[in-house]
């Protein structure tokens, strides 16, 4: 009798072992999400995301927490706890303000830590477009993700189009795994109780920090270019803006209307990203 398999252990072991990141990511924060439901801790389901992205970076970063790290990668780990806790802080003691106050801490934040935490007047106007750039990719982002209830389907589509956009567009493949991170934290947080759209600001930082971060190391748009990279890391934002309109259009798919918009406007995204790369190259 013939047998067919798909992975043998070892084939299995590496694959899980190349997405460990991301599904590190997935379990904190699903983890998390299941213990603010049934225990009706909202602020373990609230951390959920936030703290998912962390803990997935920090197996990427190699000088985890340092407040004085070599690489972009350790940079976003640090910056991932810090907004979670800023979200956390404004879910807890000014939850009715909405969402501005803390997005444009963590854009600011992000805009100055990924530019090199300047601290002299020269630095930062060596390096003030960079870390405008940066900010404004932030509030871009988090501007979408905004709304009456956390929909965690957002973040999840903005994070997967952007790791879809760099692979396709021959971007590292690290980076492509650090943009799973925050996809698969935003997967897990499905699993917790209706809460305020504030708790995925974290996720809307950490996608546009990611992409800011790509950007930095292989894009172009600094030296006011614009290739395959540059649109994979602009992808997240052309995703999120078509979602609703495929929605109108999709009205009779019913419940799945939503998530078939969500998942064509990725693949349009995508599949920019792809034609760039032909046209412009890398």
């Amino acid at each position: 009798m013939l047998t067919h398999t798909v992975f043998g252990r070892g084939e299995f072991l590496a694959y899980g072992q190349e997405f460990q990141d991301p599904l590190i990511a997935l379990g904190v924060s699903l983890l998390l999400a299941l213990a603010g439901r049934f225990l009706k801790a909202g602020f373990l389901a609230a951390a959920s995301g936030g703290l998912g992205v962390a803990a997935g970076w920090y197996g990427v970063s190699t000088l985890p927490f340092s407040l004085a790290p070599r690489l972009l990668s350790d940079r976003l780990t640090l910056l991932a706890a810090v907004v979670s806790l800023i979200a956390l802080t404004a879910v807890r003691f000014a939850p009715t303000r909405g969402p501005w106050p803390p997005l444009l801490l963590m854009a600011l934040g992000s805009g100055w830590w990924l530019a090199g935490a300047p601290h002299t007047h020269a630095e930062l106007l060596a390096v003030w477009p960079v870390a405008a750039g940066i900010a404004a990719a932030v509030i871009a982002v988090g501007w979408f993700t905004a709304g009456p209830v956390a929909d965690p389907l957002v973040p999840a589509l903005a994070g997967a189009t952007l790791a879809g956009s760099l692979d396709v567009a021959g971007s590292s493949w690290s980076w492509t795994i650090m943009a799973l991170v925050p996809a698969a934290a935003a997967l897990g947080m499905l699993a917790a109780p209706r809460m305020p759209a504030l708790v995925l600001l974290p996720l809307a930082a950490d996608i546009a920090a990611t992409g800011a971060a790509t950007d930095l190391t292989t894009g172009h748009l600094a030296r006011g270019e614009l290739r395959a990279v540059d649109v994979a890391v602009l992808s997240p934002l052309l995703a999120l803006w078509l979602t609703p309109r495929l929605a109108g259009w999709l009205r009779l798919a019913g419940r799945a209307g939503p998530l078939l918009a969500a998942v064509l406007a990725g693949a349009v995204a995508v599949g920019v990203a792809w034609g760039s790369l032909r046209l412009r190259g890398r």
